[in-house]
């Protein structure tokens, strides 16, 4: 009798042990928190999407100052919604609006949602910012800020005031005129030494009326890029698809050249689509196979606000978290990041059961 308690404890203690070891084995995961998507303009599938994170008549008012500066007025290359679901941001270095958390990636991927705008009422004297697709704008700057982050987020344009830090897969700061072809030439692009092809372009001052000729050319050849390929982010009943679709949400921290891994989940949701940045990332299948590929922002922001003339701030190295939105797909076991000559891998581990969102 007392032997037969004994290995009854034993099984017990064992497959206790056992469900344990299973659960810390096994990936985390969780249904992000749906949100309710209001369209603000829907032009088709494989279009790029934006989402406000702000009331519908303010949404509204910045989304008409973005689309109407050439050549953004191509308003039927992009999809926008809205949404008045609340969210916390916090203060970058007590200087600049920076709205990079979990809370606020995971409620956009109730939307599509490749750029995120998040509007908040601050301190005149608080910059806007952009870091990756995440634009972060104080509502007490001038409303026209949005077109000149949307240039820093969408085609990678530098600040063509001085000083600023320059990344480097930027085109619009130059080391001679001759880049600008025909175009002008001024002293003074982010850095003294390099060249802009406007006296004083929307990437310069918040008084300007256009981004001028080439940047102009720029920003068409992102458009230009812009494929109709469905990506999975936008169909005919956007939310109920987005509720639907599932993305790795990874979550890390960037400092000093390295990015270190802190959590990995498979969401409920839309993924985001990130195509600029220094760094390069692709989803690799058991087979070696990278089923996607591209540029992602993670070690720069972009901080802004006018002064008198000319906007100030610049971009700078980001050192703290970072939260980005991948698509998954069944077939992929693990997601590269290559920097600096370096590469980072972070397995990649399905669960076998994900609940819908509450």
């Amino acid at each position: 009798m007392k032997n037969g308690l004994i290995i009854s404890l034993t099984i017990s203690i064992i497959i206790i042990l056992s469900i344990i070891a299973f659960q810390i084995s096994r990936p985390n995961y969780s249904p992000s928190k749906k949100i309710t998507c209001n369209t603000i303009a829907y032009n088709g599938e494989g279009k790029s999407s934006i989402l406000f994170f702000a009331s519908e008549k303010t949404s509204k008012q910045y989304y008409n100052e973005l689309f109407s500066y050439p050549p953004f007025n191509k308003i039927e290359e992009f999809n926008a919604y809205y949404t008045e679901e609340p969210v916390n941001c916090s203060l970058y270095k007590n200087t600049a609006l920076l709205c990079n958390s979990k809370s606020i990636i995971q409620k956009a991927a109730s939307c599509p949602s490749d750029y995120i705008i998040v509007i908040k009422d601050e301190s005149p004297d608080i910059r806007s910012s952009t870091y990756s697709n995440i634009l972060s704008l104080n509502n007490q700057n001038s409303q026209k800020v949005i077109v000149h982050e949307f240039g820093h987020a969408f085609a990678s344009l530098a600040d063509e005031y001085v000083p600023a830090s320059l990344p480097k897969n930027s085109k619009n700061c130059a080391k001679n005129c001759d880049s600008f072809e025909k175009n002008s030439c001024f002293d003074g692009c982010s850095k003294s030494e390099l060249f802009r092809s406007i006296d004083s372009g929307i990437m310069r001052s918040l008084s300007a009326k256009s981004f001028g000729s080439f940047d102009e050319s720029i920003i068409n050849s992102k458009i230009a890029k812009m494929t109709s390929k469905v990506t999975g982010n936008v169909v005919s009943d956007q939310q109920n698809d987005c509720e639907n679709q599932k993305y790795y949400l990874i979550e890390g921290n960037y400092s000093d050249g390295n990015i270190e891994i802190s959590n990995q989940s498979l969401e409920h949701g839309c993924a985001g689509k990130y195509d600029e940045g220094e760094f390069n990332y692709s989803l690799v299948t058991n087979a070696n196979k990278a089923i996607s590929s591209n540029q992602i922002n993670i070690n720069i922001i972009f901080t802004d606000i006018q002064n008198q003339e000319t906007l100030e701030g610049g971009s700078e190295q980001y050192s703290g978290p970072f939260t980005i939105r991948l698509p998954y797909n069944e077939e992929t076991n693990k997601l590269l990041i290559s920097y600096d000559g370096k590469t980072k891998q972070i397995n990649l581990q399905n669960p076998t059961d994900i609940p819908c969102p509450a």
